[in-house]
């Protein structure tokens, strides 16, 4: 009957870490002068393609100050 416990830890410490992921993507955006919102709802959406996606993009870009 405890059985669904097993299942909820993993689950917790995905979300736990896509969201930390995500918070990342938006404030390493805005400091590039990119729309943070708009990558954060990608990430959140597409997961780790999205992540790539920005790692991709954000390669040419310079940190704005």
């Amino acid at each position: 009957m405890q059985n669904w416990i097993l299942y909820l830890g993993p689950v917790i410490i995905w979300f736990v870490i896509a969201i930390v992921i995500a918070v990342w993507v938006y404030k390493d955006a805005e400091s590039r002068g990119e729309s943070g919102v708009l990558w954060l709802i990608v990430v959140l959406i597409a997961g780790i393609i999205g992540l790539i996606i920005w790692l991709i993009v954000r390669r040419g870009k310079p940190v704005v100050s």
